[in-house]
């Protein structure tokens, strides 16, 4: 296909399939890479021609919003019911309930592999190579989520390193899109039962459990460390503490806590 024969209609439509995949960034990756086409070839003795992105603005395609959603108890106990309603697999939904109860990111939870989990310490001790910060991570598993993983190595058939293997193929994970169709299956089973919850995002649920220990009253310090939070200036050069005896306790009060609502916001079917 020549540059003359790309219209604004298909710049449009791949867009808007981008944005139903959950990828509004790549969305606006493709419609920039597509004008920054244009614009070299105009500049390298090209055809001078209007670029099909002119008529399609950034804001049409997406709008981010500011990143200040946290979600309450009732809308979590709600989400995970609806979760547990939908016709996922085991291990999908294990992974969504795994970025819940570890405060991981998302591509953190995926790109887990077993030989990661120390079996004897009840710790999932992420290398510096797959941390955000590029700092080694430990994360103190709760009771909830040391089962997780142990039903999940029992009832694996095969042979992949990753905890989450792609259903097409044993050597990637699953789908970075995967937990997000999930939380989409929660709240959509919430409202068929006529419960309303905002839209929210994975990532809003660092920000809720983050949210939610500080208003336990668990120390800030420790819910830092936990969501793997870098320091900056004094603070990180005289508080180099993993408090990971403190760290094991509040992930397993805030799981007691996460089991707590589950039961108590139920889905009426």
């Amino acid at each position: 296909m020549s540059l003359f024969e790309i219209t604004e209609n298909e710049v449009r439509a791949l867009a808007e399939d981008l944005v139903k995949q959950q990828a509004p960034s790549t969305a606006l990756l493709c419609r920039m890479i597509i004008k920054n086409v244009y614009t070299f070839a105009s500049m390298h003795g090209g055809p001078k021609l209007k670029s099909p992105t002119d008529f399609v603005r950034p804001s049409s395609i997406h709008t981010f919003k500011s990143r200040t959603r946290a979600m309450s108890p009732r809308e979590i106990g709600y989400v995970l019911n609806g979760i547990e309603q939908s016709s996922s697999d085991i291990s999908s939904k294990s992974a969504f309930k795994l970025i819940l109860l570890t405060l991981l990111r998302k591509s953190e939870v995926i790109n887990g592999v077993w030989s990661e989990i120390d079996w004897n310490e009840k710790t999932w001790r992420i290398p510096a190579e797959r941390m955000k910060t590029k700092r080694p991570h430990n994360v103190y598993l709760s009771k909830q989520a040391f089962d997780i993983l142990v039903c999940l190595r029992t009832l694996s058939t095969c042979k992949s390193d990753f905890i989450f293997p792609a259903k097409y193929g044993l050597n990637k994970p699953m789908a970075t899109s995967t937990p997000n169709r999930l939380l989409e299956l929660g709240i959509a089973n919430a409202k068929k039962a006529g419960i309303e919850i905002e839209p929210c995002t994975i990532h809003d649920l660092r920000r809720t459990a983050s949210t939610l220990l500080n208003e336990a009253e668990f120390n800030s310090d420790w819910i830092e460390a936990s969501l793997a939070h870098v320091a900056s200036g004094v603070r990180a050069v005289y508080n180099v503490a993993d408090y990971a005896p403190q760290r094991r306790r509040m992930l397993q009060a805030w799981a007691d806590m996460v089991d707590k609502w589950q039961k108590e916001y139920q889905l009426q079917s």
